[in-house]
């Protein structure tokens, strides 16, 4: 992909809608365009999406929202401008995603078992305070690192 086309691409990306779960009260996000999506950013190693974690779908839906977005306000003509560019930009936009009440941090560590490894890792840092929200960085954080590598591996200089 040539990187003048990465924002139509990730404008493309990003058409989703919210769909009612049977029997639930509550929404999932699905995308539009979800056989590209998930052939490109789900399964193995280094997916991002996770089927059975609604939260990796927002996150992603987020990323390519962000990165959208930061590419209208920034011009870059080379790979590595993007790549200097938005990691810089990674960490704000996944502090703007983790949730900041102890309810909505309960609900996402037990929607999805493998969320406890980022508890485990944060605990394993010797970190006392916040460790919920630290996780739930963790994990967003290693969702838009990996979708940025992904699509970074995609560009054509």
């Amino acid at each position: 992909m040539k990187l003048n086309k990465l924002k139509k691409t990730l404008d493309k990306w990003q058409e989703s809608e919210l769909i009612k779960v049977d029997g639930q009260e509550k929404q999932r996000r699905i995308f539009k365009h979800s056989d590209e999506v998930f052939k490109l950013f789900g399964g193995g190693e280094s997916g991002v999406l996770d089927p059975f974690n609604e939260y990796t779908y927002e996150w992603l839906h987020s990323f390519f929202c962000g990165l959208s977005e930061w590419l209208g306000y920034n011009k870059v003509e080379t790979k590595q401008e993007l790549e200097d560019g938005y990691n810089d930009q990674i960490n704000e936009s996944v502090d703007s995603e983790v949730d900041v009440y102890t309810s909505g941090l309960t609900e996402w560590l037990n929607h999805n078992v493998g969320n406890v490894s980022y508890l485990d890792e944060v605990v394993k840092q010797g970190h006392t305070n916040n460790i919920l929200m630290m996780a739930q960085y963790e994990a967003i954080y290693e969702l838009f690192h990996t979708a940025f590598s992904i699509i970074l591996d995609m560009i054509d200089d």
